[in-house]
């Protein structure tokens, strides 16, 4: 028996050609019907996001291009088609050393981001449905999950934020002690947005506004987190009854000049904090120099995320030592079974909770 990863991610390929590869619930179904059609076929388990796809499977034969080969049929993709490549195969230890890193986080674009995580258990659970885990694949990847939580659990590798828009949010947690009581304009509708207000929505903000130069858009963003949709011509008349504001869109100038901050201020009787997230910026830099004004931008917060990501790089050795462990313990719990399983003296009681080891 061998066992073996095959697969495609950034690392190898750009996303035109990821794409080609990435399986939708009904291509997962039809392959995992190919391999337990394929006589050659023991175990497999499919892991398909949109920065890889992954086959891990126990075959009867040394050929991991058996897999691409169906996965290309699943596809609809002919051998001429067929980007080879991009593609790479480990046997043995280096796929099982190439699936603990991949659950630990260290073989993400981002490193240690969590979703890949959930990734890995839905990929175990569906393999389950099509009765296509045994006996190497179910310890493997049972261990794989125990690997992934306890490296984001003893080390930094999944710690601190390190997008743009999480240190604006946790910047805005740190300056506003109750953000169910302040007011929040979004301006934009796109990626950053979205991704800044679902965090400030579970961070407690009741209170937002969103705005946007095609109203439709900015209609379904707040529809979609339960916030209020203003036109952008009332901005400068909005601005005096908003917190904080964030802006994030792609207008080639000031959509907020200092004059405008100016007036909201003479309106109020507190502070407000002002992040731009935009290139170019849609917020005129004097604005941050009127009393009781806070504006941070791009470059501030990047900042902030490269102390992070520089902080998980230095945790990718503390995970690194954490997987080779946990090598070793899956090679003991495979004997362990094996030598459980010979014995005929045990009963199934006792052969059933080898079988959950």
């Amino acid at each position: 028996m061998y066992v073996i990863c095959m697969g495609i991610s950034h690392r190898t390929c750009p996303v035109d050609i990821r794409e080609k590869y990435y399986l939708h619930p009904a291509d997962k179904d039809m392959l995992l019907g190919k391999f337990r059609a394929c006589p050659n076929v023991s175990e497999a388990i499919i892991i398909s996001t949109c920065n890889r796809t992954e086959i891990y499977a126990v075959l009867t034969v040394n050929e991991p291009h058996l897999l691409l080969e169906l996965l290309c049929q699943a596809k609809g993709i002919g051998d001429s088609e067929a980007d080879l490549n991009c593609f790479y195969a480990y046997t043995g230890e280096k796929a099982i050393r190439h699936l603990l890193r991949v659950a630990a986080g260290l073989d993400s674009l981002i490193i240690g981001e969590k979703e890949i995580l959930g990734q890995v258990k839905a990929a175990i659970e569906l393999a389950r449905t099509h009765r296509m885990t045994g006996p190497f694949l179910n310890i493997l990847f049972n261990l794989t999950i125990r690997t992934g939580k306890l490296a984001r659990n003893q080390t930094e590798i999944g710690r601190g934020g390190v997008s743009v828009s999480w240190a604006a949010v946790e910047l805005i947690r740190k300056t506003v002690p109750d953000l169910s009581q302040s007011s929040v304009l979004i301006i934009g509708a796109g990626k950053m947005s979205r991704l800044a207000i679902g965090d400030l929505k579970r961070k407690g903000a009741e209170k937002v506004y969103v705005m946007n130069r095609t109203r439709s858009k900015g209609e379904q963003l707040a529809e979609t987190f339960g916030a209020e949709t203003l036109p952008l011509k009332d901005l400068t008349q909005t601005l005096p009854r908003v917190d904080i504001c964030i802006c994030s869109s792609s207008a080639p100038y000031y959509l907020i000049d200092r004059d405008a901050v100016q007036a909201a201020c003479r309106q109020r009787d507190k502070g407000v904090l002002l992040i731009d997230l935009s290139v170019p910026r849609n917020i005129d830099p004097a604005a941050g120099e009127i009393p009781g004004v806070t504006l941070v931008g791009v470059d501030e917060l990047d900042r902030v995320v490269a102390y992070n990501v520089r902080k998980r790089l230095a945790a990718a050795y503390e995970v690194e030592k954490i997987i080779t462990a946990k090598i070793r313990e899956f090679y003991r719990k495979l004997s362990t079974r094996s030598q459980y399983l010979n014995n005929k003296e045990y009963d199934s009681q006792q052969r059933k909770a080898v079988l959950s080891l």
